[in-house]
């Protein structure tokens, strides 16, 4: 038996030995096949496993400046892995016009976004590869596009969408006054494709524009920098599947919208009426299939409806986002307005634009085709795909190679352009002032080669017609700019400036407690500021009189969707605390509320937390015993956690108050009754308990922690108790007898709030804060922390004065201060307010009374003072003479001069005792003159050593020989650092007592030495406040005894 079970444990062992060496290997084969076909692409910078060379974001640098310092680093062409997905970047015109003139890199990628914006057969006119499907879809799409954006049905409808927007501006927001345009763009060129597309208007409220607006454009927005991430790193799919199930169904609703559209044109479709796109499309669909052409199998129903959708998708975003640009521009250059409205006027006065005014308005034209190039809204375009192993100057691109032209820095470079970062709309004028029709070769806002973007003649004709009816409309206004907007992020309140994906959160990297970091956002940015946390933006108050006006209405009473949250109110069931603004909300906090105001009334809770408390000081005394320190924390969580176990599922307890709400609500009919399910009422138990519990144990540590820090409060506290309730259970009547403990908890609540930003609120519409327009679904935080523990509502805000909640006669103030939102402001304030009030009250009584016989006494090496200080102020406390225990192991200290050299100046104490660091240096075998015990080894070693310094002519010598040497080297009259200076001068005068030797800076030995010595003991992060110059020069005359073969050498070693 034994022999096969040796057998057994050998086969396991070479097993085992086998995956080890296999796993090794092909993570070897993996590493050398990365870097070998990295060897083959272009140069670029070097990624990271997993992250490719996406940390280079982190720079402050804008990502257009990011990509640009790459492309002067690497050249023309460069590799840039997205994750672990590399992509060929091209910022040069001539190599991406060469490259991209034939059909090689006509191809798409596979990719997960491409699959979101198409079907599953990946079967349209953006994302589709370069095939039979695509080329028979884009000659029909584009057929289309080309016949339309000369039709004078897109001069009727840009004319009638631009006044209808222009009249709703002026009848919604007025004059004089700013406002945010985009969703009144965004409208304007959505109505002209949606009536171009299937002959289809809408306003602003109409439910299918919202659901349209949000799956173009707003989640794109809510989603942010994420897609990216989706994409190059999958793994990031799954653990945000919440968000991604979410993309997925957003995106399909549009789909099916438009497919829906497109499929009912068959029901009125008439081959002699083309009234728009899609009878466009059905009409080639048709022809191709009666007349047998290649193409008529590709133009499917399925196929032909994407198409409507990538017109929708793609068009609609830039065409508004281009438009914005314009806008900005006119607004920000005030002349070029000027001088726009002064051509309109001479070329078309008051009548209706055509295609025909093109021609004739020559600087509206140039100012179009400077903004496409000076603000290109796609400057990456969309990647394509090497189809078959082809170049790009003088690399070779393998087959299946993702390929960016970045159009952003071949249309914006002072190589191809006289002045690139200027917007100077002259460069498209010839020297006759007539807009110039042969565009330079570094002009590609639509992208290069097979697959430009097919709208570009279409978008031209839009943009044209919108702008010249624009500025006509407006002609009696002047269009002037906001500086408060600018983006998405100019909309909101200032903050600091966000990077891509990471937002603001490397202001965290600061040494600063995040308190501190937003206080400072405070005073720079003001009382209500935006921060953003990755791509998410949240508008935070630090002011109290705006936050009161801002939440005494329903406009912020929602919640933002977190991941958190989600665990606690998602689609099956809703809670108190973090399930949005509605009826189902406002029915389960009326009840919790209810049962919790009732419950925090009720004298069983001053008997449960009575007796919790008890059991908590017996269960301390039992286990830790009195007079050592020890953490409270676990005790007191347990106290807390019992009195919220023995309110919830006690008797006669919350459980049973919330389903006598319930079956009161059945029973009347009432409109709650839908919304008290149970699974609702469970999670709202949940919510007491983890809110609950966590908040009041934290707070209670602070009070304990407040009271040992001020032990003259402890004591007043105590004298409070001992004269008002003495040693009788302490009920809700004693709340307005000890004032001071009301006060003392009050304090604390204010000056260590434990929720400083609570909960993230959501502005369920468009609202103002003070002067800022917040839009819909915007994040919104009260900074607690600051409000509550601030100069301007408080004095000496930031220290802890109880008084202060006490008036003149020593009574406890039941009226607030107006800043005091320690659970909260407006509609979600925390509904447990009066219950963790009388537990604290309870708990913090009963306590005190359960420990008379004890000081609560802080262990003061938890104090983050400087140790030096911690001692100071235990010498203030206990006198020159005091004992401190580290661990187990008491030691007396001394801080008095006189009883210092009195004790010190006979032997009584010259010992040393057993320590591990002493241990180290000297024991039984090896001794020394530091920790070497009192006796007659440390006396003769003491008495040699002693009697070997002598160093009044050698340190002269060396410090002569250092001042001459920095003056010949640093001069005189400029700043040196004196640091190798110093440490050569001791150096020297310990080498040369210890050995007779001398050295210079430039010295190989010395160098060696201060490395082995010095340097090397700073990478090991050693302090240099540690005096080591002794042991250094014991080093040095081991490494000398060595060097020259001494005798003493086999007597140096270490120990």
């Amino acid at each position: 038996m034994s022999v096969l079970t040796q057998l057994l444990s050998i086969l396991t062992s070479d097993i085992r030995t086998t995956l080890i060496s296999l796993v090794i290997g092909y993570i070897v084969y993996r590493v050398v096949k990365f870097y070998h076909y990295r060897s083959t692409l272009p140069p670029g910078p070097h990624p990271l496993p997993l992250l490719g060379n996406i940390l280079l974001f982190k720079s402050p640098l804008h990502w257009d400046e990011v990509f640009r310092n790459v492309a002067k680093q690497y050249g023309p062409v460069f590799t840039f892995w997205f994750g672990t997905t590399p992509q060929v970047i091209v910022t040069d015109s001539e190599l991406a016009r060469e490259a991209f003139r034939k059909n090689d890199f006509a191809g798409r990628s596979n990719s997960y976004i491409g699959s979101q914006l198409s079907n599953d057969e990946f079967t349209d006119v953006i994302m589709a590869d370069y095939g039979h499907t695509w080329e028979a879809l884009r000659r029909v799409a584009h057929s289309a596009i080309q016949k339309y954006s000369s039709n004078d049905k897109l001069v009727y409808l840009a004319n009638e969408s631009v006044d209808r927007t222009v009249n709703t501006i002026i009848e919604k927001e007025g004059l004089n006054k700013a406002f945010v345009p985009h969703e009144y763009i965004f409208l304007m060129f959505l109505n002209i494709l949606a009536t171009s597309a299937f002959g289809q208007s809408y306003d602003l409220e109409d439910k299918e524009f919202k659901e349209l607006k949000y799956g173009i454009k707003d989640f794109g927005r809510e989603v942010g920098g994420r897609m990216l991430l989706w994409e190059f790193l999958p793994i990031i799919r799954v653990l945000d599947r919440k968000m991604v199930k979410k993309q997925k169904a957003v995106t399909r609703g549009v789909i099916d919208l438009i497919r829906h559209k497109f499929v009912s044109h068959y029901s009125d479709y008439s081959e002699d009426i083309e009234r728009d796109f899609c009878d466009a499309l059905i009409s080639a669909k048709n022809e191709a299939l009666r007349d047998n052409k290649e193409s008529a199998p590709y133009l499917i129903d399925a196929n032909l409806s994407m198409c409507i959708f990538d017109l929708f998708f793609a068009g609609t975003d830039t065409s508004q986002q281009t438009f914005q640009w314009l806008l900005i521009l006119l607004t920000y250059y005030p002349e070029m307005q000027r001088k726009l409205r002064q051509e309109i006027e001479t070329q078309i006065g008051d009548r209706m634009p055509t295609h025909e005014d093109r021609n004739r308005c020559h600087y509206v034209m140039a100012f179009i085709a400077e903004t496409l190039r000076f603000r290109n809204v796609a400057p990456f375009g969309v990647p394509h795909k090497a189809v078959v192993q082809s170049t790009i100057g003088k690399y070779t691109i393998p087959k299946d190679m993702g390929v960016f032209v970045y159009q952003g820095i071949v249309c914006r470079n002072d190589r191809d352009w006289d002045k690139g970062f200027e917007f100077i709309p002259e460069r498209f004028l010839d020297s006759e002032g007539q807009f110039m029709t042969t565009r330079p070769k570094a002009y590609i806002p639509f992208g290069v080669g097979r697959r430009v973007c097919l709208g570009e003649k279409l978008a031209i004709a839009d943009l044209f017609l919108v702008l010249v009816r624009f500025l006509q409309s407006t002609q009696d206004y002047d269009i002037v700019l906001d500086t408060r907007f600018y983006h998405l992020r100019s909309t909101l309140p200032p903050g600091p400036f966000p990077l891509p994906f990471l937002g603001n959160i490397l202001l965290f990297k600061s040494t600063h407690h995040w308190d501190d970091i937003f206080r400072n956002m405070t005073k720079q940015y003001g009382p209500v500021f935006t921060f953003w946390l990755g791509n998410t933006p949240n508008v935070m108050i630090a002011d109290i009189d705006i936050a009161r006006e801002a939440f005494k209405k329903n406009d912020i009473a929602g919640r933002t969707e977190l991941f958190f949250g989600s665990l606690f109110s998602n689609d099956d069931v809703k809670d108190v605390v973090f399930t949005d603004y509605g009826n189902t909300w406002e029915a389960l906090r009326r009840v919790a509320h209810s049962a919790v105001q009732k419950y925090s009334l009720n004298n069983r809770l001053v008997d449960v937390a009575t007796d919790c408390v008890d059991r908590t000081v017996k269960t301390i005394i039992d286990k830790e015993g009195v007079g050592k320190p020890f953490s409270p924390v676990d005790y007191i969580y347990l106290t807390f956690l019992n009195i919220l176990a023995n309110s919830t599922f006690g008797q006669r307890d919350f459980c049973d108050a919330l389903i006598t709400a319930k079956n009161e609500s059945l029973r009347e009919g009432k409109e709650s009754a839908p919304y008290l399910t149970d699974d609702n009422l469970v999670m709202t138990i949940l919510d007491l308990f983890f809110a609950g519990t966590d908040t009041s144990q934290q707070t209670f540590q602070w009070m304990l922690l407040l009271m040992t820090y001020y032990p003259q409060m402890q004591r007043k506290l105590r004298q409070e108790i001992e004269t008002q309730i003495g040693d009788r259970m302490p009920t809700h009547e004693d709340r307005n007898r000890c004032h001071y403990v009301m006060a003392f908890i009050a304090e604390t609540l204010r000056f260590r709030n434990i929720a400083p930003q609570g909960v993230p609120h959501r502005a369920v519409v468009r609202t103002t804060i003070g002067k800022y327009t917040i839009p819909e679904n915007m994040g919104v935080l009260v900074c607690q922390g600051i409000i509550c523990r601030n100069d301007k509502d408080w004095h000496k805000g930031n220290e802890f004065i109880p008084e202060r909640f006490l008036d003149s006669e020593g009574r406890y103030k039941t009226t607030r201060p107006k800043a005091y939102i320690p659970f909260g402001v407006g509609r979600r304030v925390c509904p447990g307010e009066k219950l963790a009030i009388a537990n604290l009250f309870i708990v913090l009584v009963r306590f005190l009374q359960s420990t008379h016989d004890y000081d609560i006494v802080l262990d003061m090496f938890k104090s983050k003072l400087h140790f030096d200080d911690v001692l100071r102020n235990v010498a203030k406390k206990y006198g020159p003479v005091f004992t401190v225990w580290l661990g187990n192991s008491p030691h007396v200290f001394v801080t008095d001069i006189d009883m210092a050299r009195e004790a010190f100046k006979k032997n009584d104490i010259a010992g040393r005792t057993d320590s591990f660091f002493g241990s180290q240096l000297s024991n039984d075998t090896m001794k020394d003159v530091v920790f070497t015990d009192y006796g007659h080894t440390w006396e003769a070693l003491r008495r040699v050593a002693h009697s070997a310094v002598q160093l009044a002519y050698v340190a002269t010598d060396c410090v002569d020989r250092t001042v001459k040497t920095i003056l010949d080297k640093e001069g005189v009259g400029k700043p040196f650092s004196p640091i190798n200076y110093i440490y050569l001068t001791f150096l020297n005068i310990l080498a040369t007592s210890t050995f007779g030797q001398s050295y210079d800076l430039e010295d190989k030995e010395f160098k060696d030495l201060k490395y082995v010595l010095r340097d090397f003991g700073r990478e090991k992060d050693y302090s240099e406040s540690i005096e080591r110059d002794f042991c250094d020069a014991l080093i040095t005359a081991k490494n000398e005894a060595l060097r020259e073969g001494k005798e003493s050498a086999p007597y140096l070693t270490d120990e």
